[in-house]
């Protein structure tokens, strides 16, 4: 086996180890935050704030954390993204401590920095030139997502129980698993993604620094007509998904 395979195999490794404690820590971030939303703010009209400024963090994040792996690998960035949503979750809890509905819009919006990396891992997969094996890697770390995702809405009882002994406010337990999570995948993506997989291909030349503005995407997608399709296909996708998993 060649050293490219080497180190992809490792890099998949680690982005799947990252993937579940992040879907882990995040997985009961729209449920619970939209509970907590509509208490602090005392109005049912604000439950649904809490997926937005979740969806909106992880779309500002995006933005900064993908021109820091570029400019310093994907080790610092999907380090930085954990990093934050630890802030994040920390900030959610001491909302409910404080009863300041602004400070829990901003916890959440922190943690979508979470979101951000999640997602940012699945491009991470791809970093390494496997011709032939794209699609099975990134879907081998996507697959892995689900994992965290699946049982992070499951510990709201067990976290709720865990907040109380600790003289948590009420629904904030969770939130703990949250940050445990965060750290652990912090952890994970700084020591684990060693080589870098993006200064890595870097090295052998098959990516560049060329940073790409938000104005030139914007004219990519106003002369291509099916990216254009494919992010209002996704755009709609993703509002029909957010709105029918905070409602609920």
């Amino acid at each position: 086996m060649s050293e490219i395979e080497l180190i992809q195999r490792k890099t998949i490794r680690v982005l799947a180890l990252g993937q579940v404690l992040g879907g882990f820590g995040l997985g009961s971030v729209l449920s619970i935050g939209s509970l907590l939303a509509r208490d602090l703010s005392g109005s049912e009209a604000w439950a649904g704030s809490a997926a937005t400024f979740s969806t909106l963090g992880a779309a500002i994040w995006a933005i900064p954390l993908s021109r820091l792996a570029y400019a310093r690998g994907r080790r610092v960035s999907l380090a930085s993204g954990a990093a934050l949503a630890i802030t994040g979750a920390m900030a959610v809890i001491e909302s409910a401590n404080l009863r300041l509905f602004p400070l829990l819009l901003l916890g959440i919006f922190l943690l979508g920095a979470g979101s951000a990396t999640s997602l940012q891992a699945r491009f991470a997969a791809t970093d390494i030139p496997m011709p032939g094996k794209t699609g099975r890697s990134i879907g081998l770390v996507v697959w892995a997502t689900t994992i965290g995702a699946v049982t992070g809405p499951n510990l709201f009882g067990p976290g709720d129980q865990l907040g109380e002994a600790l003289g948590l406010p009420p629904m904030t337990g969770p939130f703990l698993f949250t940050v445990a999570a965060q750290i652990g995948s912090t952890l994970v993506f700084w020591f684990g993604l060693r080589p870098d997989p993006l200064l890595y291909a870097q090295k052998l030349e098959t990516k560049t620094k060329n940073k790409i503005s938000l104005k030139s995407a914007l004219q990519t997608l106003k002369e291509n007509p099916v990216p254009r399709f494919a992010v209002f296909a996704v755009a709609l996708s993703h509002m029909v998904m957010v709105s029918v998993m905070s409602m609920t």
